[in-house]
């Protein structure tokens, strides 16, 4: 791991995945569809579910 790696901590970088189900405790063929909630690489969001879900739902209400 480089300098920053290997530890959460207030003040490091993180690349992390939340998903909408728990890795430990769902079926592996169950969990190979669950949804990506959150991403950060780098400490920076890259994927963020809810701002998704939002931008598609103006889009439509737009069209």
């Amino acid at each position: 791991m480089g300098e920053h790696g290997g530890r959460l901590a207030v003040g490091e970088r993180a690349d992390l995945t939340v998903f909408a189900d728990n890795p430990l405790t769902t079926d592996p063929d169950e969990f190979a569809g669950s949804p990506v909630l959150l991403t950060l690489v780098d400490g920076a969001v890259v994927v963020d579910a809810a701002s998704v879900a939002t931008a598609s739902l103006a889009a439509a209400v737009t069209v």
